[in-house]
């Protein structure tokens, strides 16, 4: 694909190299230009953590204060991967926005551990001061860049629209999306979106965007960039397929076994443009996976966008002639047999009885077929929607008794789908949360426990480490026992997103750190099960649609 990127400079280097290496074509333009307002050291006195809400933010308060011993809490990855490579070393991570990053601040803090300082820009998104401070934090907010935004596009951009060279448009904050809106106006070039895709980090970013004709816009499941990039792999993996089929005037469609489905909401998308959710009442299913395929149809596709004629067309349309023809042939014979003189060489009632038996065994085996043609992509619809509400941490009861229903006799699909039941009327604990919950449980988990071994210098440092979060990183290596060995494990399992590594790395834990840790554990598990058996119905489902 054809990429606009409209990150400050700084932010934009990084990605096209992350883009390209994709496969894509990269062009940038940054819409906000990052000057720093002040060379005045920063007044540190008193502050016990540091707030970043932005990479930019990080680069800045570095150009001003070579302090690196402070605890750093960043709202994402990207931010906290800057505040390593400026030096930092006590890093926490929201994964998330603004919201996300005082509910870490407040589990891991406490308002009489000092002043929290955010080094912002002059315009903020979202009131991390406001959040903070009704949880009792004392929040000092200094301003010390400020993001300008372009006048104008490009000539060379402007040209590349009017041109339909570009695919798509990266957007990663509401400035940024608000200033392409207007700088579009004001180049008179709105018109030239209906074939570019716009991606959003969030949907505060993507409100910005409401004004604009674009083809669609896609927003990142969560609010980081590897998240976005990977909204970009799927929207390209959607193309690719929607390019490469067969004309609608064409005889008789191409049938193709499904590629790797690397997205719930693109292959649903897909599908439900074959014309599976009229499939699915044909089964039986309708009922219940009615409403559910169509509130993934509404969040997946425009309204403006063409619904493709079912590739199930010429099976049904086979068996309505061949149950024409079938009425015809026995109606001629019939007519045959009554007109025939005496002594002619007709066909006799017995004959003709068991000729429209045959016939009509032959109707039911063909429609037969025809619904085991389709039943294959009509299940992996049911799991994707099934994967996507679980994924999300919603109930999935209704999802479930949908699959249930499609799969039939199905005893792989029957095994799978029992042991969802237990958890589908809650649902499990999104991958995001639980690292959340983990890093609010941690500092608990710590000060849960004293091993009997230890002496009084070997508590008094226990307790250092739980209060300045800092761990030993050869306790990983070395397999260490007791519980800094447990935990330095499950961080480091937590940097690579190894949920199943986290609860090998605690489980073993026993006593008062045990008990705190065990609810955790219970929800981790019981992910990492859902996830097991959704996956074996996904592969299932896959098997059968490629056997269609």
């Amino acid at each position: 694909m054809r990429l606009l990127i409209t990150r400050p400079a700084e932010d934009a280097a990084p990605l096209a190299g992350l883009l390209r290496d994709r496969g894509h074509e990269v062009v940038q333009e940054p819409l906000l230009e990052i000057v720093p307002l002040s060379d005045s050291p920063l007044d540190l006195d008193g502050v016990a953590a540091l707030l970043f809400t932005s990479a930019n933010g990080v680069r800045c308060f570095a150009h001003l204060s070579s302090d690196r011993s402070l605890p750093v809490f960043a709202v994402g990855d990207r931010t906290a991967e800057a505040a390593r490579e400026a030096g930092f070393s006590s890093i926490n991570s929201a994964n998330g926005d603004v919201s996300d990053l005082a509910a870490l601040v407040n589990n891991r803090l406490r308002p009489s551990d000092g002043a929290l300082l955010h080094p912002a820009a002059s315009q903020v998104a979202g009131d991390l001061k406001g959040l903070l401070e009704e949880a009792g934090f004392e929040v000092r907010r200094r301003t010390i860049y400020e993001a300008k935004p372009a006048t104008s596009l490009t000539p060379s951009v402007i040209e590349a629209f009017l041109e339909n060279r570009l695919d798509g448009v990266l957007f990663f904050s509401p400035r940024t999306a608000e200033a392409f809106a207007s700088l579009a106006k004001k180049a008179n070039i709105e018109a030239s979106f209906a074939s570019v895709t716009a991606f959003a980090l969030s949907h505060a970013v993507a409100e910005h965007l409401a004004p604009l004709s674009f083809k669609a816009v896609r927003i990142a499941l969560r609010p980081e960039q590897e998240s976005l990039l990977a909204c970009i792999d799927e929207e390209r993996m959607t193309s690719d397929v929607e390019t490469t089929e067969p004309p609608v005037l064409a005889a008789k469609p191409k049938e193709e076994t499904p590629g790797p489905i690397r997205s719930t909401r693109r292959a649903i998308k897909a599908f439900l443009l074959g014309g599976v959710l009229g499939i699915a009442l044909v089964a039986g299913a309708g009922g219940v996976l009615w409403p559910v395929l169509v509130d993934a149809l509404k969040r997946e596709m425009a309204a403006d966008e063409p619904v493709q004629a079912p590739p199930s067309e010429d099976v049904a349309l086979s068996v309505s002639r061949l149950e024409g023809s079938l009425s015809k042939r026995i109606e001629a014979l019939e007519t045959k047999s009554a007109v025939s003189p005496p002594g002619a060489v007709g066909v006799s009632a017995d004959e003709l009885g068991k000729l429209a038996e045959r016939l009509a065994k032959l109707e039911t085996e063909l429609q037969t077929v025809a619904a085991r043609r389709e039943m294959g992509p009509a299940l992996l619809v049911s799991v994707l929607v099934l994967r996507e509400a679980g994924s999300q941490g919603r109930p999935f009861a209704s999802e479930l008794e949908a699959l249930e229903r499609l799969g039939g006799k199905d005893e792989e699909i029957a095994s799978h789908a029992a042991a969802l039941k237990n958890v589908s009327e809650k649902g499990v604990v999104p991958l995001a949360a639980l690292e959340r919950r983990f890093q609010a449980v941690k500092s608990d988990l710590l000060r849960s426990t004293q091993e009997s071994d230890e002496g009084l210098w070997q508590a008094i440092l226990r307790r250092l480490s739980v209060l300045i979060s800092i761990r030993r990183t050869d306790v990983v290596e070395q397999e260490t026992a007791g519980l800094d060995g447990a935990v330095a494990r499950a961080e480091a399992s937590l940097e690579k997103r190894d949920l199943s590594g986290m609860v090998a790395a605690l489980s073993p834990l026993s006593g008062p750190a045990g008990e705190v840790i065990r609810p955790w554990l219970g929800e981790a598990s019981a992910h990492i099960e859902a996830g097991q058996h959704m996956d074996a119905l996904l592969k299932r489902a896959l098997a059968l649609a490629a056997a269609s």
